[in-house]
């Protein structure tokens, strides 16, 4: 501590209530040579910090340096009470300040932000010409400067490499007066916020790039205080992107930010309808939704009042790219597809119109591979029993297909687990699938992943009209249930 003692210009850092030595310091110069540091002092409103002759000083302490090499100045946010700081052999002094205690106290400096007007720092003598910038007066004043500081959100802001920009637009000076942040929306096209590369805290989202295309993005302004930027329960404003209207009818977009890739959203045509959705939270949740703007007959899907549990497939790329929903098969989780109340429109397509009057298709898919169920010929008389729920548990119908009369089979009064389907007389028909649409309800036959055979069949036009084709993806192959020579699973 002598050295410290000796220091011409460490004196009135010990003597001074207020901080007066702290200006004084040779060696603070680490400080200003850290490269998140360069941005701050570009800023408008920081140079009356910078052209304080007092503060000069302060950047070239020796000591400090180790705080600047750390990247994003992760020592100080991993330390409880700055104990990195309180380490330095020529910080000790600095500590024993008595206006400095309570710095060293503050898990991560919240007595600053707790401070309504930073009232201890302005009364200090040499930090004078920080309080006198007429630019720095709104940020104290602010009162709702707070709720910035705590948020966990703007942490990943303050650590990006790119925040240089945002402090060289003009239009960001009202920030800190704003009560509601309302003059972020001056910036023309948010173009320095985009420039970001690293906003993930504030939007979630890696890149926004899609989102930052749009010219209009005047009404996510009016959301109270950006705090999730998520939150803002309408995104009226949003409507006036040409190809983003519809989306703002949705009442919460909260979920909407959580998306990594929003590239193509923007360039679909017809994604007006899906936002006449009251809730699109889980969309977004899909990592990649590229595809989905590609589809030309998406629009019925949309009216679906509840497509939350659709997102939650990894990648619907290419169903949207399929013009008959060929690619529906290959998703390996739309299971929750078919929880939608209304599919209606989905009976647009040309070959699945049968499919959809079923009412439930339960048990039919529970089998792992039907693929090949179509290509019986003679399956007349399996459509008699009542209820063949069961028929379908069987892992691998081989032998369907090859056995030329079912007659045996059909003789059998109650064959209680194959005959608890009520009709199943199309599906001998093989072609047209028509018994099968008859079905009361045949959910699980959304449980295969990839349902082929379904495609080659002409006419299922009436399977769509069911309402619940719930499990109808969850089977992962249908094509071998017919080539089960015995029907292992009825005996």
């Amino acid at each position: 501590m002598r050295e410290m003692n000796r220091c011409d210009r460490m004196r009135g850092m010990n003597r001074c209530d207020r901080m007066r030595g702290m200006n004084r310091c040779d060696r603070m110069r680490g400080m200003n040579r850290c490269d998140r540091m360069r941005g701050m002092n570009r800023c408008d409103r920081m140079r009356g910090m910078n052209r304080c002759d007092r503060m000069r000083e302060m950047n070239r302490c020796d000591r400090i340096r180790e705080m600047n090499r750390c990247d994003r100045m992760k020592g100080m946010n991993r330390c409880d009470r700055m104990r990195e700081m309180n380490r330095c052999d020529r910080m000790r002094g600095m500590n024993r300040c008595d206006r400095m205690r309570e710095i060293n106290r503050c898990d991560r400096m919240r007595g600053m932000n707790r401070c309504d007007r930073m009232r201890k720092l302005n009364r200090c003598d040499r930090i004078r010409e920080m309080n006198r910038c007429d630019r720095m007066k709104g940020m104290n004043r602010c009162d709702r400067m707070r709720e910035m500081n705590r948020c966990d959100r703007m942490r990943g802001m303050n650590r990006c490499d790119r925040m240089r920009k945002m402090n060289r637009c003009d239009r960001m000076r009202e920030i800190n007066r704003c009560d509601r942040m309302r003059e972020i929306n001056r910036c023309d096209r948010m173009r320095e916020m985009n420039r970001c590369d690293r906003m993930r805290e504030m939007n979630r989202c890696d890149r926004m790039r899609g989102m930052n295309r749009c010219d209009r993005m005047r009404g996510m302004n009016r959301c109270d205080r950006m705090r999730g930027m998520n939150r803002c329960d309408r995104m009226r404003k949003m409507n006036r992107c040409d190809r983003m209207r519809e989306i703002n009818r949705c009442d919460r977009m909260r979920e909407i930010i959580r998306c990594d890739r929003m590239r193509g959203m923007n360039r679909c045509d017809r994604m007006r309808e899906m936002n006449r959705c009251d809730r699109m939270r889980e969309i977004i949740r899909c990592d990649r939704m590229r595809g989905m703007n590609r589809c030309d007959r998406m629009r019925g899907m949309n009216r679906c009042d509840r497509m939350r549990e659709m997102n939650r497939c990894d990648r619907i790329r290419g169903m949207n790219r399929c013009d008959r929903m060929r690619e529906m098969n290959r998703c390996d989780r739309m299971r929750e597809m078919n929880r939608c109340d209304r599919m209606r429109e989905m009976n647009r397509c040309d070959r699945m119109r049968e499919m959809n009057r079923c009412d439930r298709i339960r048990e039919m898919n529970s089998c792992d591979r039907m693929r090949g169920m179509n290509g019986c010929d003679r399956m007349r008389e399996i459509n008699r029993c009542d209820r063949i729920r069961e028929i379908n548990m069987c892992h691998r119908m081989r032998g369907n297909n090859r056995c030329d009369r079912m007659r045996e089979m059909n003789r059998c009064d109650r064959m209680r687990e194959i005959n608890r389907c009520d009709r199943m007389r199309g599906m001998n028909r093989c072609d047209r699938m028509r018994g099968n649409n008859r079905c009361d309800r045949m959910r699980e036959t959304n449980k295969c992943d990839r349902m082929r055979g379904r495609n080659r069949c002409d006419r299922i036009r009436k399977m769509n009209r069911c309402d619940r084709i719930r499990e109808m993806n969850s089977c992962n192959r249908m094509r071998k249930m017919n080539r089960c020579d015995r029907i292992r699973g009825n005996e």
